[in-house]
């Protein structure tokens, strides 16, 4: 399925803000939902899994959609490049020179347009030219302290 990303928006036909009613409406009930932990539930934030076309999306305590996490199979683009198909260490220099403030957070890079990207946890060799694990856009800009726990979370 093929999504494009315009930031603080959403993605293709998924806008941040939507319901889960209205996010069913497009993408039909999801395989599961998902409270991640204890910190999730008391907080009341929850996500819906649609393995099957590699989306996890988000919603926040009030019901909203807040961000949403690409793998594989799905396909985004970002001013008219597929993120999902290019090496990790490709993407993040095209990310580079697009926003030259674009934050390096292990072997993640978090960008000032709220798009996340994510390679293979712990490897650090361009030369390996391994593809983006997922892509994780946010509803608005995230801080890097707790990122990694996070992602780390929407990976497993």
């Amino acid at each position: 399925m093929q999504f494009d990303f315009q930031p603080y928006e959403g993605a293709g036909a998924l806008r941040f803000g939507m319901t889960p009613e209205e996010v069913k409406k497009v993408l039909g009930d999801p395989d599961e939902r998902l409270v991640r932990n204890k910190y999730s539930e008391m907080l009341g934030t929850f996500e819906y899994l649609y393995n099957a076309i590699g989306l996890h999306i988000h919603f926040n305590w009030n019901d909203s959609l807040d961000s949403i996490s690409f793998m594989a199979p799905a396909s985004l683009t970002f001013r008219e490049k597929d993120l999902m198909s290019v090496p990790f260490y490709e993407l993040r220099d095209w990310i580079r020179d697009i926003d030259p403030a674009a934050e390096d957070v292990e072997d993640r890079l978090l960008v000032e347009a709220a798009l996340l990207v994510a390679g293979l946890h712990g490897i650090a060799d361009p030369g390996l030219a391994l593809p983006v694990r997922h892509v994780h856009v946010l509803h608005r800009p995230a801080p890097a302290v707790g990122l990694a726990q996070e992602l780390e979370d929407v990976a497993q």
